[in-house]
């Protein structure tokens, strides 16, 4: 069994956590320290689970998104409404896109590029309303910490070691032609299928689209840049859509100490209180529990496998991408 291998580390203090904030997890589960998981840590199965059984069920109450945090850090909350209504946002926005000089001019070829590579006419534009979560949730975890709140605990366990992370923490922008070829180089040995090129543009985008979210609050010149973009990057990668018709997005504690499979034995249900993860099949004692991050039922094409490495840097192997060709 998992949890009797010698290399194996049970994440007690996790559970515990989860049981002081409210969150019934199964005594038939246990997240662990393993070379057995896929990432290094992951959640098992130490007894065997049987289609339907529900392992964890979070309250909505609990979950990190912007309108709880907001009621938690109300300083917080109120500082970054004031940094976004200085001016209009659409004249911040544009403000945004204007001081980044080398990306809106020189870079521009980047989103031309990868609009031709999706067959877009339109060019593409980083922002949309609903996009803002990244900054505001990275501050919000920044507040949690500093105010040792609760969530303090749960937000200090967040890992990530993958070359977009490695590109934010670094201080690189999307100019950076060499630190975001060295990563795209890094990306490629990953997935040697991939167009260096294409992963070029990507990491481009993903850099500028922090760029502007920082010009929009204002901490390009601030002293805890460098946690504010670490944890940037965090959230990015553990973030979930809760809501696809307001664009609510956040944080599921549990949930995102799951990892990903294509063939994922969890699924995800919500009755409008909670978040209960669920068997979708038998289950095995020693399995490592799954979920999958892309869509369900969305074709893992060549660009969706590209964003799957550049976000959360998960390769796709080959024989499950499926080609132009298969998807006519």
């Amino acid at each position: 069994m998992i949890l009797e291998a010698p290399t194996a580390q049970p994440d007690i203090g996790f559970h515990n956590w989860c049981a002081s904030v409210g969150i019934p997890v199964s005594p038939s589960v246990q997240l662990a320290t393993t070379p057995r998981s896929v990432a290094g840590r992951g959640v098992f199965a130490i007894e065997p689970l049987e289609r339907g059984e529900i392992i964890a069920a979070i309250p909505s109450a609990v979950v990190f998104h912007p309108n709880n945090a907001a009621e938690c850090f109300p300083d917080t909350a109120q500082r970054m409404e004031e940094a976004k209504s200085e001016t209009d946002t659409a004249e911040r926005m544009e403000e945004a896109k204007s001081e980044q000089v080398g990306f809106a001019k020189r870079g521009k070829w980047i989103r031309r590029l990868w609009a031709r590579m999706l067959r877009r006419d339109d060019e593409i534009k980083f922002l949309k309303d609903t996009e803002l979560w990244q900054p505001e949730l990275a501050q919000y975890a920044l507040s949690a910490i500093e105010e040792d709140h609760p969530w303090a605990d749960w937000i200090s366990q967040w890992r990530r070691d993958d070359p977009m992370h490695k590109l934010f923490v670094s201080g690189a922008n999307s100019e950076d032609e060499r630190a975001i070829s060295a990563a795209a180089d890094e990306l490629q040995k990953m997935m040697p299928q991939l167009s260096h090129l294409k992963l070029r543009a990507a990491l481009a985008l993903r850099l500028g689209r922090m760029e502007e979210h920082s010009s929009i609050y204002g901490y390009l010149d601030d002293t805890k840049i460098k946690d504010i973009s670490e944890m940037y990057s965090l959230v990015s990668s553990r973030a979930i859509e809760l809501d696809a018709d307001t664009g609510l997005t956040g944080i599921i504690p549990f949930y995102d100490m799951i990892n990903h499979s294509l063939r994922p034995n969890l699924n995800l249900d919500y009755d409008g209180e909670v978040f209960e993860l669920f068997a979708n099949r038998h289950v095995e004692a020693g399995e490592e529990l799954f979920l999958t991050y892309t869509k369900l039922g969305e074709p893992m094409d060549e660009n969706n496998a590209l964003w799957a490495l550049v976000q959360w840097g998960i390769p796709t192997d080959k024989d499950d991408i499926i080609s132009e060709n298969d998807e006519q």
